[in-house]
């Protein structure tokens, strides 16, 4: 194994691993978890120790930041990374808000297929904040 096959995302399926892309900029990726019509969810990340991580979508082959599918995203977030995603499209994941690490759950909008990577709603779980801090 070389440098290079380290830190990619990839889906197993019909006795198929197929390697996921990552985003623009970003040198290593995770995929967590999977819907049955293929959707997955996880993380991309910027290189070195200061780079940043970025909640990712895989849909049909395409890679996306989740914060660009947020309508409206208060400034103050940012989507770290995406961790499970439910089969009604429900994302929970963790991120940054007003400086504190945080959990979120994304809910889509009411706005019909394709447009379901479309977000509308992202709900702050403080339970995890509070837990984060704690450590």
């Amino acid at each position: 194994m070389s440098c290079d096959d380290v830190g990619k995302a990839f889906v197993y399926s019909n006795g198929t691993l197929t390697e996921l892309d990552r985003l623009s900029g970003c040198d290593y990726g995770e995929a967590f978890g999977i819907t049955d019509d293929g959707l997955i969810v996880g993380q991309s990340l910027e290189s070195g120790v200061t780079g940043r991580g970025f909640a990712t979508i895989w849909k049909d082959g395409q890679v996306y930041n989740l914060e660009t599918l947020v309508p409206n995203l208060d400034p103050a977030w940012e989507l770290h990374g995406a961790f499970d995603v439910s089969d009604d499209g429900k994302i929970v994941g963790f991120g940054v808000y007003n400086d504190q690490f945080t959990a979120f759950m994304l809910t889509p909008g009411a706005v019909p297929e394709p447009s379901m990577l479309s977000l509308a709603t992202i709900v702050m779980l403080p339970a995890f904040a509070r837990r984060r801090r704690r450590a």
